[in-house]
Parts: C-alpha cells; sequence; structure tokens
C-alpha cells in the first residue's frame, strides 16, 4: 500500500498503528466517503439526490468478489434504494408523477426483488389510474418469479 501510494507522492495520507492501517480521509477524495455522508438526507434535496445517484453505480466493488465487502455492498444499497423512495414519495405529493415513477423505477432497477418498490410503484400506478402500466409491471413481477427470467437487472430497465 505504501509504494502504490509513494507512486503518486501520497504516502503522507496513510494513518499506521499498531494494529491498523487505514487512509486519512480529509486528505483523500473517495466517492465512498462522499456516499455515506449524504445518504441520510439526500433524498430531500433534489440536487443532493442527483449526485447520490451518480455516486451510486452499483454494488461496492462490481465484478470482484471480496467476501468481506458484502455487507458493506447491502448496506449501501438498501441505502441507496431508501433515498429514491422517500424522494419518490416527494414527488408524488408535489403532483411530479413522471419524475416520481423514475425514482422507483432506478430502485426497482437497483433491487428488482425489493417488495416495498414493487408495491410502492403498483400503488402509485393504481392511485393514477395507470391500468397497462399497472398490468405490464404486474407481468414483469410474475416473470421476474418465473424459472425463465431475464437476468434480474435488465427486467426494470426502461421498460415499464
Amino acid at each position: 500500500i505504501r509504494k502504490a501510494l509513494q507512486q503518486y507522492g501520497l504516502e503522507d495520507c496513510l494513518i499506521t498503528t499498531r494494529k491498523q492501517i487505514s487512509l486519512d480521509s480529509k486528505r483523500v477524495f473517495c466517492d465512498l466517503y462522499e456516499f455515506q455522508q449524504m445518504q441520510s438526507s439526500a433524498w430531500k434535496a433534489e440536487k443532493d439526490l442527483e449526485r447520490l445517484n451518480e455516486l451510486y453505480r452499483g454494488g461496492l466493488f462490481q465484478g470482484k468478489t471480496y467476501e468481506w465487502s458484502f455487507g458493506k455492498a447491502q448496506t449501501l444499497e438498501k441505502s441507496m434504494i431508501s433515498n429514491l423512495l422517500k424522494a419518490a414519495e416527494k414527488k408524488e405529493q408535489l403532483k411530479l408523477e413522471e419524475e416520481a415513477e423514475q425514482l422507483y423505477l432506478r430502485a426497482l432497477e437497483l433491487d428488482p426483488f425489493h417488495e416495498t418498490a414493487c408495491g410502492r410503484l403498483l400503488n402509485f400506478y393504481m392511485r393514477l389510474g395507470r391500468k397497462e402500466k399497472e398490468k405490464q409491471l404486474r407481468r414483469e413481477i410474475e416473470k421476474l418469479f418465473s424459472d425463465d427470467a431475464p437476468p434480474p437487472l435488465l427486467i426494470f430497465k426502461n421498460r415499464l
């Protein structure tokens, strides 16, 4: 780690103790740190939610299998989905239906099996009288749980 940082003149960012090596988060920009700082209230401000959405590109260390990171990755995804659902509710209250729908769809894109997101989007379509969209979503959910379902990440992306 020291050698890798030294190549970039960043060796002074390393904090070492007898039991631990860490980075000084004040001296290093890390999108994970920014995401964690914003996640508790990003749904309140549109620009913050947009930034959070930019930062969240999928699972932590996507494509790499670090067993130790699975719990953290799940926590980050849950936080992102929670922010999306809260923001969608806020958009609904402001009668910004198209924006609310996009937020619900983004949540389902991240986790197609998320019951709360599915339920809220179904209720959203029912309240607005969008019967065709509701039927289509129900079919997509049924497909998701069928044996010949496509990969979950693709099922809701730009389909509804």
